[in-house]
């Protein structure tokens, strides 16, 4: 496989990786494919800390103020929904038919990292479902179970960024080494 396939293999399979998507807000624009321009437009190509996870931040407040009696039902269900709308979205995603034939088609390093974001979406798509079993069973086992449960999917998408930024930065040195060599 030519470097160029090799990384237009990685664009189409790890273009921002829904990572982003998952620790953060959804945006309205949709999710690019291409991996070289989402590691260019991360800015020193950081990536955001798990403790500064809008979403995490904002199922813990919910598990917090269910906790302490400071967060009505409605409230509760309300935030663990509106986190489920990412969550799901990303579940769709991986479990798409356009996903499935890229990850045939990609190289196995590419594919293994898709397939490791599908799994840390359904576990945590599962945490989120787990926290809204308190809802009926007031035990707040659930509640809090399901937190650790969103919040391991996130250490698992956090692990897969890892990886696909470690790759991009691979190809797009070689992509600059063969352009140094041209001029």
């Amino acid at each position: 496989m030519s470097q160029s396939e090799d990384e237009t293999n990685y664009a189409d399979a790890l273009g921002q990786l829904y990572a982003e998507e998952l620790a953060e807000e959804p945006e309205d624009d949709p999710i690019g494919f291409s991996l070289t321009d989402a590691v260019r437009n991360i800015p020193g190509r950081d990536k955001i800390a798990l403790e500064e996870s809008k979403n995490l931040a904002k199922l813990e407040d919910a598990f917090q103020g269910i906790s302490d009696g400071t967060l009505s039902d409605e409230a509760y269900r309300a935030a663990i929904e509106e986190v489920a709308l990412t969550v799901d979205s990303a579940v769709e995603l991986y479990d798409s038919d356009y996903i499935k034939y890229q990850m045939a088609t990609m190289e196995p390093q590419a594919s293994e990292v898709f397939r490791r974001m599908g799994e840390a979406a359904q576990e945590m798509q599962s945490g989120l479902a787990r926290m809204l079993q308190y809802l009926e069973s007031r035990d707040l086992k659930d509640a809090e179970a399901g937190l650790n449960k969103v919040a391991a999917g996130l250490v698992k998408v956090d692990k897969a960024q890892d990886v696909a930024l470690a790759r991009a930065a691979e190809l797009e040195y070689e992509e600059e080494q063969a352009s140094a060599e041209l001029t």
